[in-house]
């Protein structure tokens, strides 16, 4: 619930709860459809909204990513890695966020499976 989040944030940045507004920005808008959000994520692996996502990351300013955003093939093959569009969206759901966490730390990624349990911006 996105937009939900993002009004709860809000109220915790107007009380001066800087942590609680952090816990309420993993779900936001604007960390879904971020660079590395899931929504973003998932737009870059279908035909059609890959090129909407590669413009918004050219918007951006954001080359690189824009034409990583193109390669749907690489997109598909790139799915289940840990950084992938499988483990974002994963991160978002109670209990599929421990899987992400097991992938992460399988893989030596400490900093990143403690995100997909934290949620903060202060571990990515």
């Amino acid at each position: 619930i996105p937009v939900l989040a993002d009004t709860i944030r809000c109220i915790h940045i107007f009380h001066g709860a800087d942590v609680d507004a952090e816990r309420a920005r993993a779900y936001s808008l604007t960390k879904l459809v971020s660079r590395d959000g899931a929504i973003m994520r998932l737009a870059e692996l279908l035909p059609g909204s890959n090129l909407m996502a590669a413009a918004v990351h050219e918007l951006r300013g954001d080359r690189q990513e824009a034409v990583r955003a193109l390669d749907i093939v690489t997109q598909w093959k790139d799915v289940a890695r840990v950084d992938g569009a499988l483990v974002r969206v994963a991160e978002l759901f109670p209990g599929c966020d421990i899987i992400a966490f097991g992938l992460m730390s399988n893989t030596g990624r400490y900093a990143s499976a403690l995100r997909a349990i934290c949620k903060t911006r202060w571990v990515s």
